[in-house]
């Protein structure tokens, strides 16, 4: 069995499997058709190409029985043969082509069966943060003694365990900036988003959006430094508006990406750029000059 973080096919279907492990039995099971294709997949690439093991077939063969040793000789040359061409014909591309295929269609429903087991997670990381030893005192363990809660600490690396594996099931194509994969388990505030911004400074001059946008900005250089640490801040309410929330699918998680880039990338303007930016020398005088040639327009 490959391991969840190894590359390629292999690891995705392992970190697939390692996640639905945390799922009720019944939850479990990959669809009989992604099932076969991992098992082609995987015998394929099992079979030896080179012909090394076959001499010792007939060094080892019985001489009343040399004719069986060298059918059996001859079967397994061809069966390596075969593999090899398989191969270098473009089996083992087209098998990881419609395996990849099969895990894309199969993930709505990983996330689906996933939901309950992700929002538990986050309701006990939400429940015992806040007992917590403060900043990145919830994970030295000299802290976590000294604060008798040690107990809380279990549950809470429990749930960041849960967390971890559930995200694991979004390929990293899909986090494509520093720190924006957090947004596979956390939600950015309500209103995030591609900005208002001025025509001719270019800046963002919406307080209230500039806000979202420093709490954005300040979660994706946090999950970037340390993800478990951002988790328990995003249960303790330390980033404001953000809360623990598995994307259901990826046009959901690639929105969410979409609208912490488009925040983070704004520039925030100060009271001397709104100022600048508005005065009569510049747009005001421009405007002044345009409903000036607008009435003599109008008048003629």
């Amino acid at each position: 069995m490959s391991k969840p973080h190894a590359p390629g096919i292999a690891g995705r279907i392992a970190r697939y499997e390692a996640a639905l492990s945390l799922a009720p039995a019944k939850a479990r099971a990959l669809p009989a058709e992604l099932t076969r294709l991992a098992a082609i997949r995987d015998q394929l690439w099992a079979v030896p190409t080179d012909m090394s093991g076959i001499t010792a077939v007939i060094l080892e063969a019985d001489p009343e029985r040399f004719e069986d040793a060298l059918d059996a000789a001859a079967a397994e040359h061809a069966r390596r043969q075969v593999a090899e061409a398989a191969i270098k014909a473009g089996a083992g591309g087209a098998l990881d082509q419609r395996t990849a295929k099969a895990l894309d269609a199969f993930l709505p429903e990983v996330i689906k069966r996933l939901r309950p087991v992700f929002d538990e997670a986050a309701e006990t990381l939400t429940r015992v943060a806040a007992d917590l030893p403060p900043g990145s005192g919830w994970s030295d363990p000299a802290k976590v003694l000294a604060a008798g809660v040690e107990q809380e600490h279990r549950a809470a690396l429990s749930a960041l365990a849960t967390i971890d594996a559930v995200r694991d099931v979004y390929e990293p194509t899909y986090h494509r900036a520093r720190g924006a994969d957090a947004c596979t388990v956390i939600a950015p505030p309500a209103g995030v988003g591609p900005v208002v911004i001025h025509p001719r400074s270019r800046v963002n001059v919406d307080p209230e959006a500039a806000k979202v946008s420093g709490v954005v900005a300040d979660l994706l250089d946090a999950w970037h430094r340390d993800p478990r640490r951002t988790l328990v801040g995003v249960a303790r309410g330390e980033h404001p508006g953000c809360t623990l929330s598995l994307a259901a699918n990826v046009d959901e998680l690639t929105a969410r990406i979409d609208a912490a880039e488009s925040a983070r990338g704004t520039r925030v303007a100060t009271a001397e750029d709104v100022h600048r930016t508005e005065s009569p020398d510049t747009l005001g005088a421009r405007r002044m000059l345009q409903e000036w040639a607008a009435s003599i327009v109008a008048d003629a």
